[in-house]
């Protein structure tokens, strides 16, 4: 016959029809919703939570919340709150208090919030592992999802500094988890023994330290032995681990100096694709980080190779990485490519002249630094060096005074050597004027500066003007330091540039006996000393002390110019003879 009366509802059933009441509503509110409002009302999110009040076991609708609570940060406080309610009822429910923990223990600026919140995550974790450990069978999908319950909870007792707390954590977790579920709770404690080592204390137990060690010790024993498990579990033959979730391990093991490990995990996925971008750019950050930049730069010039349309960040790092590899030639090429490419990037184009000066490129360093609308001073001062070097000391001056003027120099002290290299740009440059007035002023700040002394009277002496107040300098600068052969040099050509030849032999051959002993003198002094014996009438020994400069370098010496005397010396002998 036909039922008269209905049949009672228990109260799971009411709630389940309650929830299934709440969520039409949720969806309605949500299809009628403008698309341009672009959030939901509270009314309609409210029902949504109103659903997991009634049946928290709905996978999708904890789908929904974690998405609610992801897009809207600003309101995730009392909604998350809600949330963490919802949980403390359901300690049982794994899921709903894994998320509950992860969003409690996300970044917050706010410290007190952040440690209030973590208090939060472990309770609500340690409720649910006490919960559910004693019913869970080993090896099982339940007891696998618990192990993520003792990843996270030991993750959040390391951040606290409970190390024994997180490593018993850890050791309930392995015994349940499946074997192919191992090795993420693995990489998990791997992370927490590496913290614990580099935080813990070597300091060992008074009197029975003999026997257990530090806690250092100890946590670096777990670390290895763990290492150890993980690393045969994931390059046995039979493993099929997904490479891409121990990038963790990697870095741990790349921190800890053992590259090779670090590399075995990272190259793994090219072992099935050697195409793969994504393996490639790790391996090259990698190598970046460990200070390898010539794999790193052979990572990168892969990675271009692969792709048709590199992006600017990768275009730059093969430039840089063949640079801090000291390949400059290669790298100021790179550059040269990653400018072509890129050419709106200013960024490169310093390091590119860098890299030009470094290679041996000056020409280049000079133009792509005169592409350069604001250069910074660093590449002021590589530009006059390029321009040095390729014999423009005009252009070497106007730049090195325009370096002094936009270089911010702490003290006197630090700009000392730079004023007196302009001022020996200033001589090349054929501006003696301009040296002088770059050493004058340092000469008046310092008069007792043998150095500055010496070096404006051999300029004055040099450019044959001035030549008294040469004397007078060089003379001063002879007091201060008697024995310096460089003086005594400048004293010689002072006196040969006067014509009083005897006078500059005495002080030549003073300098030369000032040179130490079992050291050559240096190749300027000889030249001079060429000059002053063939003005003499001793073209022999003027010969002799040539060919001697001709044989030690100086990159004041003009080779040229000193190999054009010897000739002549030798061709005047040949006419005697």
């Amino acid at each position: 016959g036909i039922r008269k009366e209905a049949s009672p509802l228990t109260d799971a059933d009411r709630n389940r029809i309650g929830a299934m009441a709440d969520f039409a509503q949720f969806l309605n509110g949500a299809f009628r919703m403008p698309p341009e409002r672009g959030e939901l009302p509270e009314a309609v999110i409210g029902k949504l939570y109103d659903v997991l009040e009634k049946d928290s076991s709905s996978r999708e609708v904890i789908a929904l919340v974690a998405a609610d609570l992801l897009e809207n940060p600003a309101k995730k406080r009392d909604r998350l709150q809600r949330l963490v309610r919802i949980a403390e009822r359901h300690p049982e429910n794994l899921a709903l208090n894994l998320l509950a923990a992860e969003f409690l223990s996300g970044k917050s600026d706010d410290r007190a919030l952040s440690e209030r919140n973590t208090e939060q995550a472990i309770a609500l974790l340690e409720k649910t592992w006490t919960a559910t450990e004693i019913g869970t069978a080993r090896g099982g999908a339940r007891a696998d999802k618990l192990g993520e319950v003792c990843s996270r909870l030991s993750l959040l007792y390391a951040s606290r500094g409970e190390f024994d707390k997180a490593d018993r954590t850890i050791r309930g977790g392995l015994r349940l988890v499946s074997r192919a579920k191992r090795p993420e709770l693995l990489q998990t404690a791997l992370r927490v023994y590496f913290d614990a080592m580099n935080r813990s204390s070597d300091r060992k137990p008074f009197l029975i330290g003999w026997f257990l060690g530090s806690e250092k010790e100890r946590f670096t024993e777990k670390f290895h032995e763990t290492a150890s498990e993980l690393t045969e579990i994931f390059f046995s033959p039979e493993s099929h681990l997904d490479s891409e979730r121990f990038l963790a391990t990697a870095a741990i093991f790349g921190d800890r100096g053992e590259t090779d490990l670090a590399l075995l995990i990272l190259s793994a996925p090219l072992l099935e694709d050697p195409e793969n971008l994504s393996a490639l750019r790790r391996m090259a950050a990698f190598y970046s980080v460990s200070g390898d930049f010539a794999n790193a730069a052979r990572a990168w010039r892969r990675v271009l190779e692969l792709r048709k349309n590199p992006t600017p960040f990768e275009s730059y790092l093969l430039a840089f990485s063949l640079q801090r590899s000291g390949d400059y030639g290669a790298a100021a090429a790179a550059f040269a490519e990653h400018e072509r490419r890129f050419p709106e990037d200013p960024v490169p184009l310093e390091q590119h002249v860098l890299c030009s000066y470094l290679a041996e490129d000056y020409e280049t360093a000079v133009r792509v630094a005169g592409r350069l609308s604001s250069p910074s001073a660093e590449t002021l001062y590589v530009k006059a060096l390029s321009e040095e070097r390729l014999g423009k000391y005009s252009s070497a001056l106007r730049t090195l005074l325009q370096y002094l003027s936009v270089r911010k120099f702490s003290d006197e002290e630090e700009k000392y050597p730079f004023s007196l290299q302009t001022a020996l740009i200033a001589d090349k440059a054929g501006r003696c004027d301009v040296a002088a007035s770059i050493l004058e002023p340092m000469i008046d700040a310092d008069p007792e500066n043998a150095e500055l002394l010496n070096l404006l009277g051999y300029l004055y002496a040099s450019a044959g003007i001035n030549l008294g107040m040469a004397e007078k300098l060089l003379l001063e600068a002879l007091d201060l330091d008697p024995d310096n052969p460089a003086i005594l040099d400048s004293v010689a050509w002072m006196y040969f540039r006067r014509g009083k030849y005897r006078d500059a032999r005495i002080y030549l051959e003073r300098s030369l006996a000032a040179t130490p002993k079992g050291e050559v003198p240096d190749s300027v002094i000889l030249d001079h000393a060429g000059d002053i014996y063939h003005a003499l009438g001793n073209t022999e020994k003027a010969l002799s002390c040539w060919k001697r400069a001709l044989r030690v370098y100086s990159e004041e010496l003009d080779p040229r110019k000193v190999l054009k005397k010897v000739e002549d010396a030798e061709r005047e002998i040949s006419r005697r003879r």
